[in-house]
C-alpha cells in the first residue's frame, strides 16, 4: 500500500498551481522521452524526505521511465539532468501515439455529432483542421490529423498521423485520465479531448480561432462556427455524418456545410451542400419554425436570418450536381435491378425508393 503522507506529514496531493508550474517547466511531457502521458516524480529530495512540494524539485516522467527509476535502473542524477534540459523543450512538443483501430470502425465526435468515413471534417481556407485519411498500407489504422489553435489564434497542439503533440508554447496542457486539456489562461479550457481507444476520439469542448474563423462550443450547449459575417449553430443533439465529402468548409466569409442531409428548408429535404454568406443559420426542431414537415425523431430544420444588408443568405447546391442525375422511369435503365431499399445508383446517397424509384 502506497503511503499517503511522509514522515513530515506531507501528502502526495500536489497543489494545482505547483502541478501547472511543473508541466510548463517540463514542456508538458516526460523529461526523458517526451511522452505526453506522465506522472509527477519528486527527484531532489525524494518524496519521503520532502517537507514541501517545490516545482523545481519535481519532474514529469512517463510510467515506463518512472519504473526505470523506482526499480533502480536509472539514477536520480539521470532524471535531474533530464529535468534541466527536458526532451519536450528541445523538440518543441510532447508526443503520444493514439491507439487507433485497424478494422475501419474508428470515428471522431465533436460534441454529439459523430463522423464516420469522412476524410475532411473541418477545413478553413484550404487548411485541413481535422481529417481522417485512409491507411497508407493495408491492415494498418486510418490516419488522424488535426491542428488546434487557442482563442488567441496560437497553435497549441496537433495530431499528425495518429500522434498527439502538445506544443511547449501553450499556456498549459494537462493529461488527466482519458483527457487532454489545453488552456490559454487559468480556468480557460480551449480544448477538451477525450481518447477512447481503439475506436474514437471525442472533442467535448473547443475554442478554436484560426485566421477570421472561430469554432467554439461544448458537448452540452452545441457548437458555433463563425466568420465575420456568417454563423452556423450546431445543436447539442446526437447526429451522425457518414460518407460525406466534408462537414465544415470555410472559404473567406462563406461557411459551407456538406454533410449528406443537412435539414429541411422550404418544406423540402436537401441533400448536398449549404453555403452561408452574410447569414446566421441554426439547426432547430421543425416545430420551432412551424414547418409542415413535422417533428419526427432526428428531423432538423434550418432557421435562417439574413444579414442587415439584405444580401447573401443560404445557397443550396446539390451533390452530385443535377447534371449528373438522369431522370429514368425504370430500374432497367441503370443496367441492373435495384432493390427499393438499396442506395440509388445515381449517387445521391438516398434509398432508391426515395430517389429515382419515385420519379415518373
Amino acid at each position: 500500500m502506497v503511503t499517503q503522507t511522509n514522515k513530515y506529514g506531507l501528502t502526495r496531493n500536489i497543489p494545482a498551481s505547483v502541478q501547472r508550474s511543473v508541466r510548463y517547466a517540463c514542456g508538458y511531457g516526460c523529461v526523458i522521452c517526451g511522452n505526453a502521458v506522465y506522472e509527477y516524480e519528486h527527484i531532489d529530495p525524494e518524496f519521503s524526505d520532502a517537507k514541501e512540494h517545490l516545482p523545481e524539485n519535481i519532474a514529469l516522467l512517463c510510467a515506463s521511465c518512472h519504473s526505470n527509476v523506482t526499480r533502480g535502473f536509472w539514477s536520480k542524477e539521470y532524471v535531474k539532468r533530464g529535468r534541466k534540459n527536458p526532451y519536450c523543450k528541445r523538440e518543441g512538443s510532447s508526443k503520444f501515439e493514439l491507439n487507433v483501430a485497424r478494422d475501419g470502425k474508428f470515428f471522431v465526435k465533436i460534441g454529439e455529432t459523430k463522423f464516420v468515413n469522412l476524410k475532411k471534417i473541418i477545413e478553413v481556407n484550404g487548411k485541413e483542421i481535422l481529417s481522417i485519411s485512409p491507411p497508407e498500407i493495408p491492415n494498418t489504422p486510418p490516419r488522424i490529423s488535426a491542428q488546434f489553435y487557442d482563442r488567441n489564434g496560437s497553435k497549441v497542439a496537433f495530431i499528425k498521423d495518429n500522434h498527439w503533440h502538445g506544443t511547449t508554447e501553450a499556456f498549459d496542457i494537462e493529461a488527466k485520465g482519458k483527457y487532454f486539456l489545453v488552456r490559454s489562461a487559468k480556468r480557460k479550457i480551449d480544448l477538451l479531448l477525450r481518447v477512447n481507444p481503439p475506436n474514437s476520439i471525442e472533442i467535448e469542448r473547443l475554442e478554436l480561432h484560426y485566421e477570421q474563423t472561430a469554432i467554439t462550443g461544448n458537448i452540452n450547449d452545441g457548437f458555433v462556427i463563425r466568420t465575420q459575417n456568417s454563423s452556423l449553430n450546431i445543436p447539442p443533439t446526437p447526429a451522425e455524418v457518414t460518407d460525406a465529402p466534408f462537414w465544415i468548409s470555410v472559404e473567406g466569409e462563406k461557411i459551407r456545410l456538406g454533410q449528406d442531409s443537412v435539414g429541411f428548408l422550404n418544406e423540402k429535404e436537401h441533400p448536398g451542400v449549404y453555403e452561408l454568406n452574410n447569414a446566421e443559420v441554426e439547426l432547430v426542431s421543425p416545430s420551432e419554425i412551424g414547418s409542415p414537415m413535422g417533428t419526427s425523431k432526428g428531423r432538423k430544420a434550418l432557421k435562417v436570418t439574413v444579414g442587415e444588408s439584405g444580401e447573401g443568405g443560404v445557397t443550396i447546391s446539390f451533390s452530385p450536381p443535377a447534371s449528373r442525375i438522369k431522370r429514368v422511369d425504370s430500374r432497367a435503365q441503370f443496367g441492373k435491378k435495384v432493390g427499393r431499399n438499396k442506395l440509388c445508383p445515381c449517387g445521391s446517397g438516398k434509398k432508391y425508393k426515395k430517389c429515382h424509384g419515385k420519379m415518373p
